[in-house]
């Protein structure tokens, strides 16, 4: 029986494969593509923060809600069927069938996950501002700019000795709104009796909404 489609059969070349989820995108090799319909196996691992947060920490989890494939590629089914919620550290192998276009095509395919960026946030955190009492000190190119999930946790490690001196004991510390401290490293009451003890690392939540402006921390 005649089947057009094998005239195209090494006409349909994917040059890359665009992989999109949680606002980003990285991309892996493409495929020469003979079949009319094919199944890429894409290891779907929930990373979100883990390069921020402390590992004692749980993080989000990630929902992925409807996949979707650009075009001229049509998503045929995918194994397992979404809604999917990846748990952190978990990892899924999605299995997603592809209808491959009929007409010859060479140039890349993106995959988005369908991932929920509207529970992301943008933080530009200007500086950082410890204080201590009177004593008032800006960290030296403490500013950041990242992307989370709304409540996500962040890690930051602080210099202490421009507004503690040798022996002073931490009991409390605060951050300004709209953020919230969750935890500390050393725990608190902590004393500076050493250069390692001017160290002091704060597990911070993010906001549930966009921020620019200063982190204020507060020591007593």
């Amino acid at each position: 029986m005649f089947n057009p489609f094998n005239r195209n059969k090494a006409r349909v070349t994917i040059t890359s494969i665009n992989l999109k989820t949680m606002g980003s995108m990285h991309s892996i090799a493409g495929r020469q593509v003979p079949e009319k319909v094919f199944t890429l196996s894409i290891p779907f691992a929930n990373k979100a923060g883990s390069d921020l947060v402390p590992e004692q920490f749980k993080r989000p989890s990630i929902r992925v809600n409807n996949p979707t494939v650009s075009a001229p590629f049509a998503l045929v089914a995918v194994d397992p069927a979404p809604p999917l919620e990846v748990e952190y550290k978990d990892k899924v192998m999605l299995k997603i069938k592809i209808k491959a276009p009929e007409e010859a095509y060479h140039g890349p395919m993106t995959i988005d996950f369908g991932t929920n960026t509207q529970d992301m946030v943008h933080l530009s955190v200007t500086k950082i501002v410890l204080s201590s009492g009177a004593r008032r000190e800006d960290i030296a190119e403490s500013g950041f700019a990242t992307s989370v999930q709304k409540s996500q946790l962040f890690k930051k490690d602080l210099q202490m000795y421009k507004v503690l001196k040798k022996g002073d004991t931490v009991s409390k510390v605060t951050v300004s709104q709209p953020f919230e401290l969750v935890g500390t490293e050393p725990k608190l009451p902590a004393v500076a009796d050493t250069d390692r003890s001017y160290v002091l690392s704060i597990y911070v939540k993010a906001p549930t909404f966009n921020y620019a402006g200063p982190l204020e921390v507060s020591i007593n």
